[in-house]
This record gives structure tokens, C-alpha cells and sequence, in this order.
């Protein structure tokens, strides 16, 4: 083995280094205030929900 391709493959590893960190910081950027909307927001969008499939099964019956 040369020193020549050692270093290349040196080169290829030390350019990937920092990708799965990157891949952490967008999902967490990204989930983090989906999950905090549905958070403060989950029962009263469930309480809607409920609410409007009520409205649909008992529209027959009004």
C-alpha cells in the first residue's frame, strides 16, 4: 500500500466524518416542533375530531 492511496482513503473518511451529525440536527430540526405543536395541541385536536365524527354518524338521526 502507497502512501498515495492511504491518504486518499483518509480523505474519503474525513469528508463523511460530520454526516450523521448533520442527519441528527435536520430530523431534530425538523420533529422537534411537529412534536411540540401536537403536544400542546393533541387534545383539542382530538377534542375537534370527536366532535366531528359525532356530527357525521348522528346527521342521519337529526
Amino acid at each position: 500500500m502507497t502512501q498515495h492511496s492511504h491518504s486518499r482513503r483518509q480523505s474519503k473518511g474525513a469528508k463523511r466524518a460530520g454526516q450523521a451529525s448533520l442527519d441528527w440536527v435536520l430530523v431534530l430540526a425538523t420533529m422537534l416542533p411537529i412534536v411540540a405543536f401536537i403536544v400542546t395541541n393533541g387534545k383539542k385536536m382530538m377534542a375537534l375530531v370527536w366532535e366531528m365524527l359525532s356530527v357525521q354518524v348522528s346527521w342521519p338521526f337529526m
